[in-house]
């Protein structure tokens, strides 16, 4: 299993309270799963259950076990 980072240009989607307000954002998911095409699979899912819609891929990132390892520190500040 991969940990993976994608990253994503999204639009509010019509559900969204910001629809009409924003022009767009980022969406960045880590995630772990076995290929990429499962991992992109998941996050955009992920990012359509938040109300966003994918408009443009932008990256796809394997971390590596290092990274992974940086994410609590990251994360518990």
């Amino acid at each position: 299993m991969h940990a993976l980072f994608y990253q994503y240009r999204v639009l509010p989607s019509s559900e969204n309270e910001l629809c009409g307000k924003i022009s767009g954002a980022l969406a960045t998911v880590i995630l772990f799963a076995d290929s990429d095409k499962i991992g992109r699979a998941r996050s955009v899912r992920f990012i359509a259950k938040q109300q966003w819609e994918v408009k443009e891929f932008i990256k796809v990132m394997f971390m590596g076990q290092r990274q992974v390892e940086n994410l609590d520190a990251e994360l518990s500040k």
